[in-house]
């Protein structure tokens, strides 16, 4: 008896910058906002597909996440901050206005592991500055 796996289905979500991503509905439903519109959209049967906004997420914000969470998949034994550190880390630099962008699109999107892993390691960057001299000129927060 052959078994027929039912194909992955594709939900479609637009940044706050305009840019469409087809994404697995399994990670499409760890985002809570749009668990939630697809929950209203089943119980008042309306059904639609129009792009779901992610208004306080960017494109470079969602295709890091993106990454991130096959990469939580496919590495089930690895931490999330571990994954994490692998993917901002590359370089050896690290980009303090994308982390923190990271860390306000995982707490919109209520995805607690990515929101814990980016502000576990943007409290480690914090640390790892030294200084308040240095957390301000990283992060561009003028002086008082």
């Amino acid at each position: 008896m052959s078994t027929v796996s039912k194909p992955k289905e594709l939900l479609t979500l637009k940044t706050n910058d305009g840019k469409i991503f087809k994404v697995d509905e399994v990670l499409a439903l760890q985002m809570c906002p749009v668990r939630d519109l697809l929950m209203l959209e089943e119980w008042k049967s309306l059904y639609t597909e129009d792009a779901i906004p992610l208004l306080r997420v960017n494109s470079r914000s969602l295709s890091f996440i993106i990454k991130w969470w096959s990469a939580m998949v496919d590495k089930k034994e690895t931490t999330a901050l571990q994954i994490l550190k692998d993917l901002v880390l590359k370089k050896n630099m690290v980009d303090y206005q994308f982390l923190m962008q990271l860390v306000m699109a995982s707490n919109y999107l209520q995805m607690d592991d990515l929101l814990k892993a980016s502000s576990q390691l943007l409290a480690e960057v914090l640390i790892s500055c030294g200084s308040v001299d240095n957390i301000r000129q990283n992060f561009n927060v003028p002086s008082d």
